[in-house]
C-alpha cells in the first residue's frame, strides 16, 4: 500500500479548514502531493491519502484535481464519528428559516433578511455547493454553520464580539462530539461519546489528531505500507515521526513550503529515513550538504508530448514569465525585448504572471503600463486598452497601430497550457525558474531562455542559459531569426520527454526507496 500525507493547510492554524471563498482568486496550485498522487494513480492500484486537518470540502478538492478516485482517510471523520454517509446535495430550502425570510442574491453571496434585518449570509462553492452560513443577531456575527460536501452540517463556530470563540464538531445526527475553545485551544469531549477517546480533555487539537492517527495504524484497515510519502512540513512532521516507523517514511521537500534555512529541523527529519525527495536540483544540493540520507530530485509534473502550434502561425509569441523578477530586472528585460520587437514586426510579447491576488495584479498592471508608456512606441500598449483607445479616438482618420503586448494572469494549469500552445519561445530569467512552466514547455517542444541551470534545460539543446542582458538579445536572434535552432530544440525536447514520463518518475521513487534500504 502506498500512503500519501499532504500539507493542504491554511496559513494560520494548520489543523483548520483550508476552504477559501470562490471569489477570492487562488494562485496556481502546484503541490507535490497532488502531483505524486497523480503519478502513482496511473501505475499503481493500492493508494490512500491520509488527511490530518479538518477539511469538509475534501471531496470537491480531490475531484477538482482529478484524484478523487484515490481512497482517503480523514482524522476528523474519525473524531466526528462520520461513517460512510450517503451523499446528498444541500440547498437553502433544507435549512430552517423564520417565516417571512427574504433572500437577496449579490454577485458573491446570498443574504437572508427578516423584518428588514440581515440575519444570515450564505456562501456557496465554485460548483454551487453550500459551504457555510453566517448568522447575525442585531447586525453582529454570532455563529457560522459549516457544511460538509457530502451533505450534512459538519460544525458550528460560535463568535463573541464577532471573534471566533468556540467550535462544535458534529456527527451525522448533529450531536457535538468535541468542543474546541478557539482562544485557549483546549478540547472538551462530549461525555456521551467519551468511550471513543482516551481522555475527556485535551490541551491541543494536535494531540487528538495524533491519537486517532496512531489508532488507525493499529487497525486491520491500515495495510503494510510500501512507503508513506509525506509532504515535509513543519506543521505535522513531529506528529508523523511519533505515529510511523521512520523507515517507512519518505519526506517530500517542496521549496514553497519548507524553509531550507531550518537546518536543525531538517537534520531531525532526515535522520533514520531511507529516502527524501526534492522538487529541484538546488534543493537537493542544499539537503546533501546537511545529511547523507538518500536524496532524489523528482519533478513534480510528468511530461506528455503535446507539441504547440507556433510553427503554423504567422506571428511569433514570446512567453515572458515575470514573477520573481525585480523591477530593475523586468525593466531591462522589457527594454531588450522591445528592441527585438522593433527589428522583427512579427513578434508578440505576452507578459505572464501567476499572481492571483487582485492587489498584486493591479500593481503589476500599473508597472507594465508605465514601462510601456515610457517606451513611447505606437504598438507598445496593453492589448486590453485597444478597445478603450478606439472608443476615445477623436480623429477617425488616424488609425491606431495594433497592440503587440499582452498581460496575462494565469491561475490554472489549463490556462498556462493554452498560452504555451501558441508560444514560440519561453523566457524565465528569475533566480528559480518555475518548474511547471519548464516541464510544460518541454512537452510543447518550446525552447527556453533562463539565467540558471536546471534539470529541465540543457544549454544550446532545448534552451539557453544566459549570464548577461546582452545575451538575451542574442538568444532572441538565436531562436527567432530562423527555424534551424528552434527545430533542433524541438527534436531534443521530444527525446527529453522520456525522462519525465509518469512511469519513469514512479520507478525513480521506488528505486530510490530500495536503494535507501542499503544506505
Amino acid at each position: 500500500m502506498y500512503y500519501f500525507i499532504p500539507a493542504w493547510y491554511p496559513q494560520s492554524n494548520w489543523w483548520d479548514d483550508p476552504t477559501s471563498k470562490w471569489y477570492r482568486p487562488q494562485s496556481v496550485s502546484f503541490d507535490d502531493t497532488l502531483s505524486q498522487m497523480k503519478l502513482f494513480k496511473k501505475h499503481r492500484d493500492a493508494l490512500q491519502v491520509l488527511v490530518l486537518n479538518y477539511y469538509p470540502t475534501l471531496r470537491y478538492f480531490l475531484h477538482r484535481y482529478d484524484v478523487d478516485e484515490v481512497p482517503s482517510w480523514s482524522a476528523f471523520d474519525v473524531i466526528q464519528d462520520i461513517k460512510e454517509p450517503s451523499v446528498r446535495v444541500l440547498s437553502i430550502d433544507d435549512l430552517s428559516w423564520p417565516e417571512g425570510t427574504e433572500f437577496v442574491h449579490t454577485p458573491f453571496v446570498m443574504v437572508a433578511f427578516h423584518a428588514n434585518q440581515k440575519i444570515a449570509t450564505i456562501e456557496f462553492g465554485i460548483e454551487g455547493q453550500l459551504l457555510f452560513v453566517e448568522q447575525f443577531e442585531q447586525g453582529e456575527l454570532v455563529k457560522r454553520l459549516t457544511f460538509d460536501d457530502r451533505g450534512f452540517l459538519s460544525s458550528i463556530t460560535h463568535y463573541r464580539h464577532e471573534q471566533p470563540h468556540s467550535r462544535d464538531y458534529l456527527n451525522l445526527d448533529g450531536k457535538w462530539q468535541i468542543r474546541q475553545d478557539l482562544v485557549s485551544g483546549q478540547i472538551t469531549v462530549n461525555p456521551a461519546c467519551a468511550h471513543r477517546f482516551h481522555k475527556a480533555f485535551y490541551e491541543r487539537i494536535e494531540d487528538l489528531i495524533a491519537e486517532v492517527l496512531i489508532a488507525y495504524t493499529k487497525t486491520a484497515a491500515f495495510e503494510m505500507p510500501d512507503f508513506i510519502l509525506s509532504a515535509a512540513s513543519p506543521a505535522h512532521s513531529s506528529l508523523l515521526v511519533t505515529a510511523f516507523d521512520k523507515k517507512d517514511l519518505i519526506w517530500s521537500f517542496f521549496k514553497k513550503r519548507f524553509p531550507m534555512t531550518d537546518k536543525e529541523q531538517i537534520l531531525e527529519l532526515l535522520s533514520g529515513v531511507k529516502l527524501a525527495l526534492t522538487d529541484s536540483i538546488s534543493s537537493q544540493r542544499q539537503l546533501s550538504q546537511l545529511s547523507q540520507t538518500n536524496l532524489q530530485q523528482v519533478p513534480l509534473y510528468d511530461s506528455r508530448l503535446s507539441l504547440g502550434k507556433s510553427r503554423e502561425m504567422k506571428n511569433q509569441e514570446i512567453y515572458l514569465y515575470s514573477d520573481g523578477l525585480t523591477l530593475e530586472q523586468l525593466t531591462n528585460t522589457l527594454a531588450l525585448t522591445f528592441e527585438m520587437m522593433a527589428e522583427n514586426d512579427s513578434l508578440i510579447l505576452k507578459v505572464i504572471s501567476y499572481k492571483a491576488a487582485l492587489d498584486e495584479q493591479a500593481q503589476m498592471t500599473d508597472i507594465i503600463t508605465r514601462l510601456l508608456e515610457e517606451a513611447a512606441t505606437p504598438y507598445l500598449y496593453l492589448a486590453a486598452q485597444e478597445t478603450l483607445a478606439a472608443e476615445n479616438d477623436v480623429d477617425d482618420s488616424q488609425e491606431q497601430e495594433k497592440s503587440r503586448v499582452q498581460l496575462h494572469f494565469l491561475t490554472t494549469e489549463i490556462a498556462i497550457l493554452a498560452q504555451l500552445e501558441t508560444a514560440r519561445l519561453v523566457v524565465d530569467l528569475s533566480d528559480a525558474p518555475d518548474n511547471y512552466t519548464q516541464v510544460a514547455a518541454i512537452s510543447a517542444g518550446i525552447p527556453q531562455i533562463n539565467t540558471v541551470e536546471t534539470e529541465y534545460v540543457t544549454h544550446q539543446e532545448n534552451g539557453l542559459i544566459i549570464t548577461s542582458d546582452e545575451e538575451l538579445l542574442a538568444g532572441y536572434h538565436y531562436y527567432l531569426d530562423t527555424l534551424t535552432n528552434w527545430n533542433h530544440s524541438l527534436i531534443y525536447s521530444v527525446k527529453k520527454i522520456s525522462s519525465f514520463t509518469s512511469d519513469e518518475l514512479v520507478n525513480k521513487i521506488e528505486t530510490g526507496m530500495r536503494k535507501g534500504s542499503h544506505v
